[in-house]
């Protein structure tokens, strides 16, 4: 019988708050995603690429609202992105 390698999924964290960063990360890795953590939105972008991440984890209360400005410019490139918002230790998936 042979098996089967499951794809590890990369998840981009997006998330200027230590602890949120820290926990979100830990929780990820822990669940057997490879995890990168960028600490503001320029890291972000550098980092980002279409079809790079499985998903994109934004902390939305970030920056001033800047959360929401890069998940637009993301899904402008790339609108079939998996994104989900972190806020108030809640989620919501765009």
């Amino acid at each position: 019988m042979e098996t089967q390698e499951l794809a590890l999924q990369t998840v981009l964290l997006v998330a200027d708050n230590p602890t949120i960063g820290k926990i979100v990360r830990e929780e990820l890795s822990g669940a057997g995603y490879q995890v990168r953590w960028a600490k503001n939105q320029d890291e972000a972008v550098s980092l980002w690429a279409p079809d790079q991440y499985d998903v994109v984890f934004v902390d939305i209360r970030r920056e001033k609202d800047r959360g929401q400005a890069l998940v637009r410019q993301i899904k402008a490139v790339a609108p079939s992105q998996k994104v989900i918002f972190l806020k108030n230790g809640h989620r919501q998936v765009a």
